[in-house]
């Protein structure tokens, strides 16, 4: 039976760490969205150019605040397995 506990507990600590990592991925994504505001921004002449400067904010951020939230949680746990 405690075999069993600590091979649950082992993938659920796995999978935590994949979840860590593919959330990179997403940060990436949402430096990407924040990079074409900055453009829209600079470069944009039109009005509809300009409307998407906050929303790809917006859309940018999330994803890199909630990566580095995961991540500051993600060093607190302890992972030890006994």
């Amino acid at each position: 039976m405690a075999d069993a506990q600590i091979d649950i507990l082992k993938t659920s600590i796995d999978w935590a760490k994949a979840e860590i990592f593919s959330s990179s991925f997403f940060a990436l994504m949402g430096l990407l969205f924040i990079l074409t505001s900055i453009g829209f921004w600079q470069l944009g002449k039109t009005g509809t150019a300009k409307a998407f400067i906050i929303p790809l904010l917006v859309a940018g951020s999330l994803p890199v605040v909630f990566r580095n939230w995961s991540n500051s949680n993600f060093r607190r746990i302890n992972f030890g397995y006994g």
